[in-house]
């Protein structure tokens, strides 16, 4: 687990006090990206690829087209079935 810098974690405060639903992550230099996700836009494509709306690149575990999370009645969902050959862990 890596511990956030104190610019880091105002980053995810600030993130928190948006109300607004948002994905932490590291990317492949170690990282952290806060992600918010739009009500305007309804999903977002996760893989690999660079045509996706969140390109995971440096994630060799990832599938070029890995996932979809979707806005459906105020929560989102994580949906990988058809696309990810590898799998989909949340928190872990």
């Amino acid at each position: 687990m890596h511990d956030r810098t104190p610019r880091e974690l105002k980053e995810v405060l600030d993130a928190e006090r948006a109300c607004e639903p948002f994905l932490v992550l590291r990317d492949g230099e170690a990282t952290q990206r806060v992600v918010t996700l739009s009500a305007v836009r309804p999903a977002v494509v996760i893989g690999r690829d660079p045509s996706c709306d969140l390109c995971l690149g440096w994630d060799l575990l990832v599938s070029g087209v890995h996932a979809r999370l979707e806005s459906a009645r105020g929560s989102w969902l994580l949906d990988d079935e058809g696309l990810s050959r590898n799998g989909s862990f949340v928190n872990g």
